[in-house]
């Protein structure tokens, strides 16, 4: 009654038999080969990506979970979590949420689709993770105004205004940043620049 060790392939049923010289037929033993538990966790897919603001990303956010010999792990499931503030965005089908429990599949990949939020910047970080896996997957996406936006002068801050040398302007300089749509943008950093040399301020 020997003991027998499982190598490092997934798969089976597979025979494993046992003669004895004389005897013309073997005892037959039916072995099967299945995936450790859950190692690792990377990031195969979605990272780095840009998505124009409360549009989707073009990719799934993917993460893989392997066991110990580098097999895929299906069944596992992988918590996706996005910043509660600032720029970021929510996971489709699940209510909105900056949060996503996805189950890996047969080829042990977890892949939510994510739409980023109203605020342009990033990159930020959406991490994964699972129990029992100390180091998360991470994916690097940033959002932004995308095609089409428009910076203006907003009214009161014309460019019209004159006033005596050293002293302020009567209105201050405002400009207002708008989607393709002509929605305001919250949270966009405006630089606004000067002459370095004759009239400026």
């Amino acid at each position: 009654a020997p003991t027998f060790t499982a190598n490092g392939t997934v798969g089976g049923p597979y025979s494993v038999t046992g003669t004895v010289t004389g005897i013309a037929t073997p005892a037959t033993f039916s072995l099967t080969n299945t995936v450790g538990a859950p190692a690792t966790i990377t990031a195969t897919g979605g990272t780095p990506q840009n998505a124009t603001i409360t549009t989707a990303f073009a990719s799934p956010l993917q993460a893989t979970v392997k066991d110990s010999g580098g097999n895929p792990v299906p069944g596992v499931t992988v918590t996706f979590t996005a910043p509660t503030s600032g720029a970021s965005g929510t996971f489709n089908g699940n209510g909105g949420l900056n949060t996503a429990a996805v189950a890996t599949d047969a080829s042990g990949v977890a892949a939510p689709t994510f739409t980023a939020d109203g605020t342009v910047g990033g990159p930020y970080t959406v991490t994964a993770t699972v129990a029992g896996i100390e180091t998360p997957a991470t994916f690097s996406l940033t959002n932004t105004l995308g095609p089409g936006a428009t910076i203006t002068t907003n009214a009161g801050g014309s460019g019209s205004q004159s006033t005596i040398i050293n002293t302020a302007f009567p209105s201050q300089l405002q400009a207002i940043v708008k989607t393709s749509g002509g929605t305001p943008v919250p949270g966009v950093t405006v630089t606004f620049a000067t002459p370095v040399s004759g009239a400026s301020g």
